[in-house]
Parts: structure tokens; sequence; C-alpha cells
């Protein structure tokens, strides 16, 4: 869980957020068909692989398997943008965001499977906790974002706004 957390604060900080209200559609677009297709590919794969597999197993390692996948994706275009690719078009924060949703869209229907599988609410019930889930994950984020807002820096932030003194340079050489 961590390595997602970097990765995807790491990516969610290089967003250039005109480009990304530009292919706002775009990234609805490409977090929910290659979320759907990898999860539905892998549970079909799954079911006649593995004899015994039933349907809702696999699409719960469907929907792992795709919520693992934008990881992979996040690191190569880390180094793609340092070369300077598609930072013109807004590539990298097209594909940053949208595989950020997509991570988000496949836990919750990770989430819809395996509590269909075991706590036997209907779908429909699952389908709204999930939407509550993260109204309240955006709601915190928010009110996290207005709190850091208006919070002074640390005194320690002071630190590393100095200027250098030539007793620092000549330690630095």
């Amino acid at each position: 869980h961590i390595a997602f957390v970097l990765i995807f604060i790491k990516g969610g900080l290089e967003l250039d957020a005109i480009q990304l209200r530009r292919l706002s559609g775009v990234v609805a677009k490409l977090t929910f068909l290659p979320c759907i297709a990898e999860a539905a590919t892998s549970a079909i794969a799954a079911n006649h692989i593995l004899p015994g597999f039933s349907w809702q197993w696999s699409l719960a390692l469907g929907f792992t398997l795709s919520a693992v996948s934008p990881a992979i994706l996040v690191s190569g275009l880390f180094q793609l943008k340092r070369l300077g690719y598609g930072e013109v078009k807004g590539v990298n924060t097209l594909l940053i965001a949208a595989s950020s949703l997509d991570n988000i869209v496949s836990i919750c229907a990770f989430r819809i499977v395996i509590g269909n599988m075991y706590m036997r609410s209907s779908v429909a019930n699952l389908i709204i906790q999930g939407f509550i889930d993260v109204s309240l994950g955006i709601l915190m984020g928010v009110i996290w974002g207005f709190f850091l807002i208006f919070v002074p820096p640390s005194p320690w932030a002071m630190i590393y706004k100095k200027p250098k003194t030539e007793n620092t340079i000549a330690l630095q050489v």
C-alpha cells in the first residue's frame, strides 16, 4: 500500500491543472474502459485456465490486477517526463490522472465483488456504499487541503530558505 501511495502522490504533484481541465473527457474514457477491459479479460482467462475458479473470484482477481497495473505506467511516465516527452500536449498529465482514477475504480469494483460474495448485500447497496466512501474520501481531502492552507509553516521550513553564506558554499565544494 505504501508503494501505491508514494507513486500516486508523486504523480499527483506532477499534474498540470490547465491540461487536466482541457483533457477531462479523455481522462474519463481512459479511466473506465481500460479498467473494465483488463478486469474482464483477466476474469475470463482465470475462469478458463484455473479449474473450479468461480466467476466471482475471477472478477476479484481481474480487478486486483487492474488496480496494480497503473503503478507500472506511472513510474515509466516519470522517466519519459524527465526526458521531456509528452509535456506539450499533456500526455503525462492525462495518463497520470486516468491511472489514478482507474485505481480508484478498480478498488471500488473489487470491494463490490467481494462484498457481494461475503456480505450478501444487494449490489445496488454496495454501489451506493462505494460512492459514499469515495465522496467521504474527497471531502476529507478537501478539508485537509484547506487545513494545510491556513496552518503556518513549521520553523524548520525557514532553514532551507536561508541564503547561502561563503562558509556553506566552501563546504559544498
